[in-house]
C-alpha cells in the first residue's frame, strides 16, 4: 500500500511512526515467519501434549494441592473443553500445598 500526501508534518510523523513501531516487516522477517508456520501445528500438538503431561504429573505430586488444566478430568469445565476444543491448550495452573516457608 502507499499513502501520498501534501503535509510534510503529517508526512514526518507517519515516517517515524512506521520506523518506530516495525509497521512494514523485512524480507528476512517475512521469510523467519513462513518458515515457522510450516512447523507450527506440529509445534501447537507437542505444546498441547507436553502441558497435559506435566498436568497429569503435577496432580499426582505430593506437593501439590491443585492443578488447573482443561485436559485433566478434575478441571470443573473439562467436559465443556471437551466439546467446544480439538485438545486442550497448553496453559497450566499449579496451586502448591503450604506456604511461603516451604
Amino acid at each position: 500500500g502507499a499513502a501520498i500526501m501534501n503535509d510534510e508534518t503529517l508526512y514526518q510523523k507517519l515516517q517515524f511512526l512506521q520506523n518506530a513501531t516495525g509497521i512494514v516487516p523485512s524480507p528476512f522477517d517475512c521469510y523467519l515467519v513462513n518458515r515457522g508456520l510450516k512447523t507450527l501445528a506440529l509445534r501447537m500438538e507437542r505444546h498441547r501434549t507436553n502441558a497435559l503431561a506435566v498436568a497429569r504429573f503435577l496432580e499426582s505430586h505430593p506437593k501439590v494441592e491443585r492443578v488447573l488444566h482443561p485436559g485433566l478430568p478434575s478441571h470443573p469445565q473439562h467436559a465443556l473443553s471437551k466439546k467446544q476444543t480439538y485438545g486442550h491448550n497448553g496453559m497450566v495452573a499449579v496451586f502448591l500445598k503450604g506456604g511461603l516457608e516451604e
